[in-house]
């Protein structure tokens, strides 16, 4: 499945950069597709290939109740024609993301958080797949096609892998906020010799994110990793990261959140401070998508 727009280079123009003698661009992989945007299509791309080699009807995946990556999968099983099922994580709840979800035709099935931190172990997945069955989300355990949380697997990386080729050779640094890690271990493993992967952890976790980089095969010798910029946790900001997307986006228009890419900002921002760049540096930050509450309901 080929990416469905492509993304395209844009060079940032924001005051508090204008005196620093470095180049600083952003991969727009955001404007890749409203919903199924960022990294969320590629890493999506190379697993729908191998659902529907699979021969499998339903594709199956975890989230909380503010995924993009569930997002990003019910509006691909509406654009791509396959049927789709999140498990998300908690008690039942109703927001503008649960009811686009709903709105895609994917089916919810809400479990506790204690259940949920198992949902990688064998007998949790025959558990609730009875559970399904029974409930009528589908007849046979052989249709469904399992895919982890975030889309985080070999394919994935493979997906993310792709990243690299729409980045300028010249590039010193490839910038980008992380999660579970398969974005930043694609990247690694197609950098040239001039090249490093900077990694800005939005998550809370100290050391984590290597362990799970090398998982995934990516190449933890070039990166990177800043593990303080996660502003207590996934999700969580305070007003000076507010403060400083409200800033970007006014200035340049590029639409950012506050869960990844405004981390990933405010971090690089920070570093740029502090002189962590050499003069003439050549940086590309990668825009990861993600959604905003008023995309869902406009």
């Amino acid at each position: 499945m080929e990416t469905l727009v492509k993304s395209c280079m844009q060079t940032i123009h924001f005051s508090e950069w204008s005196d620093r003698n470095l180049n600083i661009n952003i991969l727009r992989d955001d404007l890749i597709h409203p919903y199924i945007s960022g990294n969320k299509w590629r890493k999506l791309k190379y697993n729908i290939q191998d659902f529907h080699q699979s021969g499998k009807k339903i594709i199956l995946s975890f989230g909380g109740a503010f995924s993009n990556h569930l997002v990003a999968l019910a509006a691909a099983g509406e654009e791509f024609g396959f049927s789709t099922i999140g498990i998300v994580r908690g008690e039942e709840v109703n927001n503008p993301y649960i009811e686009f979800l709903k709105l895609k035709g994917m089916k919810l099935y809400f479990v506790s958080r204690s259940d949920y931190r198992n949902k990688n172990e064998n007998d949790f997945i025959t558990k609730f797949t009875e559970e399904l069955i029974q409930k009528k989300y589908f007849d046979n355990p052989a249709d469904l096609f399992l895919l982890p949380e975030g889309g985080s697997n070999a394919a994935a990386v493979k997906g993310a892998e792709e990243i690299v080729d729409d980045i300028p050779r010249n590039t010193n640094w490839i910038a980008c906020a992380c999660g579970t890690g398969a974005t930043i271990a694609g990247i690694s493993r197609k950098l040239s010799l001039n090249q490093k992967a900077l990694g800005i952890q939005v998550l809370k976790g100290e050391g984590y994110l290597r362990n799970e980089i090398d998982k995934l095969g990516g190449i933890n010798d070039n990166i990177i990793l800043k593990e303080d910029y996660h502003f207590g946790g996934y999700a969580k900001n305070d007003k000076s990261l507010i403060d400083f997307c409200e800033k970007f986006i006014s200035e340049t228009g590029i639409q950012i959140e506050y869960v990844y890419t405004g981390k990933l900002l405010f971090a690089i921002n920070d570093l740029i401070k502090k002189q962590f760049f050499k003069k003439g540096d050549n940086i590309t930050v990668v825009h990861t998508g993600g959604v905003s509450i008023s995309q869902l309901v406009n």
